[in-house]
């Protein structure tokens, strides 16, 4: 993940964020400071993690 003052400007935190403020994620497992610890495996080019199907159908960002 990126150092913590790129946090800021991070959209994927940003994303992550949100999700977990409305429990979109279907793993109640998953938790921010879980999240902030995974490290994507080498031989990989990075991870996944469900989203409740009702989540990916209401789906808002901001329009700029």
């Amino acid at each position: 993940m990126h150092e913590d003052y790129q946090l800021a400007y991070c959209p994927i935190a940003h994303i992550t964020a949100l999700a977990f403020a409305v429990d979109a994620f279907e793993s109640a497992r998953l938790t921010p400071k879980l999240l902030h610890k995974l490290r994507v495996p080498s031989r990989l080019h990075g991870v996944t993690s469900a989203i409740q199907k009702e989540h990916v159908k209401h789906a808002h960002l901001p329009k700029h």
